[in-house]
């Protein structure tokens, strides 16, 4: 979960480096765009760093996950049938 909220925390800053119209826009304690730029970039690399150091977990574990499972859907769901069989399901079917 706190994985999800830093990327989108990097979507948006990525969003206003990306765009020169909405930095000039905004006033800010940087003197010119590269140095708010700068400071972008570097706080967009803080961020990526924390979300590195964020462990991953074993596995997904909610208590709902169990709910929602089923028993696996077995291999051979048909019954195999040899020539024999078949020639008598088709006699029996069609008197042949």
């Amino acid at each position: 979960m706190q994985k999800q909220l830093l990327f989108t925390v990097i979507d948006v800053l990525e969003a206003v480096t990306n765009d020169i119209d909405l930095m000039t826009g905004i006033s800010t304690e940087f003197s010119d765009i590269g140095q708010a730029y700068q400071f972008l970039e570097a706080r967009i690399g803080q961020v990526k760093d924390k979300i590195a150091a964020i462990p991953e977990p074993e596995e997904d574990y909610s208590c709902f996950s169990l709910m929602y499972t089923r028993e696996p859907v077995p291999k051979h769901r048909y019954k195999i049938v040899d020539n024999k069989t078949i020639d008598d399901m088709l006699k029996e079917e069609f008197g042949v």
